[in-house]
């Protein structure tokens, strides 16, 4: 049996370090190829932007990428916009404060829309499921997500979702989790829906 190819897209800058490290491991430990797809080549950082930096209030925020070092710096191998759908098994997109300022865009709804038009296994952890709900494809769905500014459950209405508050939630071929202390759980999640062991 071919190895599984998994896509996970994070943010430039801002990227959540613990949910891409732990998302990554899991799957890597279980054989799954990994390849990473961004706004931008390069090497991603999870520290956020200076802009987010001078706005956030939050310690945790801008402390993550000094608290998980080993997952703080990571080689693009794609950019957002040119992702084919065919070339992958799933696509998951992980969170942190970068996700909202550089992955929510029309550029990124349209890879997810396609996407979801081959119902093929997709997912996001933390603020990043925002983007699926903006681009459409949470209707009927269970979802899970941060809802550290208490709008999420507003945001998922509007969607025609159902917010389950838990730390992770797999509805079909939808997979989410609520944030980092959830990484581990979403990057099994992921592996237990591809039944690789």
């Amino acid at each position: 049996m071919l190895a599984k190819a998994i896509l996970l897209i994070i943010a430039s800058e801002g990227y959540h370090p613990a949910e891409y490290g732990y998302t990554r491991k899991a799957l890597e430990d279980a054989g799954i190829k990994v390849e990473i797809a961004s706004d931008k080549m390069g090497v991603a950082s999870g520290k956020p932007s200076a802009a987010h930096t001078a706005a956030c209030k939050e310690a945790a925020c801008t402390k993550a990428a000094e608290d998980y070092p080993q997952f703080a710096k990571v080689t693009v191998s794609k950019l957002v916009k040119d992702i084919n759908p065919d070339d992958y098994d799933g696509l998951y997109i992980i969170g942190g404060p970068g996700a909202i300022e550089f992955l929510d865009n029309p550029t990124t709804y349209l890879i997810l829309q396609k996407w979801a038009s081959r119902a093929k296994p997709m997912g996001a952890i933390c603020i990043s499921p925002r983007i699926f709900a903006r681009a459409g494809l949470l209707e009927g769905k269970r979802v899970t997500g941060w809802d550290g500014d208490n709008k999420l459950a507003a945001i998922l209405a509007e969607a025609k979702a159902h917010y389950i508050k838990e730390p992770a939630v797999v509805d079909g071929n939808l997979i989410t989790a609520n944030g980092p202390e959830a990484a581990i759980q979403f990057g099994q999640a992921i592996v237990s829906f591809f039944n690789v062991n």
